[in-house]
């Protein structure tokens, strides 16, 4: 599971190396002022790879295996999404007004939590 933490009005998230290797990424940075919208995504692999829409969403780099979990950059209805989901793991949508994702969607354990700590810091 990825590891999550607000700093310099900044979500930073850091993924494990095993993450790494199948997103091809190290670290997603999402500023706050970007944030949008917060949304808890209760089974996000059940919603095939797309936890938004529950539509296919389309590869571009990254590991996959529908059901099970989806880690990477993939597009889907013409955005551009940064997925980190496992199956049997909530986790929470970042909509994205700037920035290079439209959506992040990142898998923890306590999503309200993670929402509430955002929305704090100044998010959405």
């Amino acid at each position: 599971m990825a590891h999550t933490e607000i700093s310099d009005g900044n979500l930073v998230i850091r993924m494990t190396a095993r993450e790494t290797m199948a997103s091809g990424r190290h670290q997603v940075t999402v500023p706050l002022a970007a944030i949008t919208d917060l949304r808890i995504v209760n089974d996000p692999t059940a919603q095939y790879s797309n936890p938004l829409t529950g539509e296919h969403a389309w590869k571009i780099i990254g590991g996959q295996l529908p059901g099970s979990f989806a880690e990477g950059t993939f597009r889907s209805e013409g955005q551009t999404v940064f997925l980190d989901v496992h199956r049997g793991q909530p986790a929470l949508a970042i909509s994205l007004n700037e920035g290079h994702f439209q959506q992040v969607v990142i898998g923890t354990d306590d999503p309200a939590k993670l929402a509430a700590e955002l929305r704090a810091a100044g998010a959405a």
